[in-house]
């Protein structure tokens, strides 16, 4: 092993320990935290945080695929919404715990220390905290750094439709390259689920892993069940704008603004009045 990779690998033995001992302090949107220094800077994620408070008060249930240290799923506690975490990530469990604990928040929290996919067994977790982790192998800069091997359950077998039957959900899918194998396992969520739940997935546009290219995929699997896209975009004033999927495949469409969001497209089936009544 280089130099280099050693000295990463150190580095972030030493983050991950250093984050467990360090102290929450409250965020911008008013509730303690311990994770990156990003995380409590008003720039950071400004569209998403802004659309997530707006969303909350009009929500029963918030379910995080690939919840990282929590930030998102404190931020629903904090209104007092039912939360259903999902993040494969022992260190990143730890600090959603940690944070969970620091609010004292808990009665409305469960957590599943699980990826998911469309298949039920085990998947290879590749690259470091500190970065990126992934199930799809050359996503992460660091995949070959650090391996090991997690759970991976298929959405359906985890959430029953009575949890979210009759409730008004929201989705956040977070989970680097893997966002289409799940879709391909959330049919209850995505067509059965009544009123359909209102997504923000994370897709990075044209980009390959592995010979695998989930972007496609995901806008399949989305249109087929009804949704239509929108960009988070603050010049609307709905901070929101309607795409169509084929401007989201076309390099020569709306790719660039797309890019420029951090790769975080909502998509909804009820149309604008989802979103914003």
């Amino acid at each position: 092993m280089r130099i280099r990779d050693v000295y990463r690998l150190l580095k972030e033995r030493v983050d991950v320990r250093r984050r467990l001992l360090s102290r929450p302090k409250t965020t911008q949107d008013g509730f303690l935290f311990a994770g990156k220094k990003d995380c409590f800077h008003n720039e950071w994620e400004s569209s998403d945080r802004r659309f997530v408070n707006k969303m909350m008060p009009r929500i029963d249930v918030f379910i995080n695929f690939g919840a990282h240290h929590g930030y998102y799923c404190c931020l629903a506690l904090k209104f007092g919404i039912r939360v259903i975490a999902f993040e494969p990530s022992q260190e990143n469990c730890a600090m959603i715990a940690k944070n969970v604990r620091a609010n004292k928040f808990g009665t409305n929290f469960s957590l599943f220390p699980v990826a998911v996919s469309n298949k039920n067994g085990l998947g290879v977790l590749g690259g470091l905290s500190r970065s990126t982790e992934s199930l799809i192998r050359g996503f992460s800069d660091h995949y070959h750094l650090k391996s090991r091997t997690v759970p991976v359950h298929i959405i359906d077998d985890v959430i029953p439709g009575h949890i979210v039957h009759g409730k008004k959900t929201l989705v956040l899918m977070d989970i680097e390259g893997s966002e289409a194998h799940a879709l391909e396992g959330a049919g209850t969520l995505l067509r059965h689920a009544e009123p359909k739940p209102v997504w923000i997935i994370e897709v990075f546009p044209c980009k390959e892993y592995d010979g695998y290219n989930p972007v496609p995929r995901v806008f399949q699997i989305m249109r087929d069940s009804g949704y239509s896209p929108y960009l988070f975009d603050d010049e609307f004033e709905s901070g929101l704008k309607q795409v169509s999927f084929e401007n989201l495949i076309d390099n020569k469409g709306d790719v660039e603004s797309w890019a420029l969001t951090g790769g975080n497209i909502v998509f909804s089936a009820h149309g604008m009045e989802q979103l914003l009544n």
